[in-house]
């Protein structure tokens, strides 16, 4: 059975590395467009459907969700990366 010291250890060591992917995707989403981080603000922060973004936005829904979902997957390549 691993002491506490070493589980502890493992703990602050995880919690570590997900503070700096945390730190690394800020970054990552600093640098994009502002409408992406608005578009992103919008599904992700406050939830909303890409219907009621669209609306806000005066864009297509369908432009919404392409926009969204190639700003996710470049997003996710770069922590894929990252973490390679």
């Amino acid at each position: 059975m691993p002491s506490k010291e070493v589980t502890s250890r493992a703990n602050v060591e995880k919690d570590y590395q997900q503070n700096l992917e945390k730190e690394y995707l800020q970054k990552l989403i600093f640098g994009l467009t502002d409408r992406e981080q608005d578009l992103i603000a919008l599904k992700y922060g406050a939830g909303l459907t890409n219907r009621e973004i669209a609306k806000l936005t005066r864009l297509t829904e369908s432009n919404v969700g392409s926009i969204l979902f190639r700003t996710i997957k470049s997003l996710r390549n770069k922590l894929e990366d990252n973490n390679g």
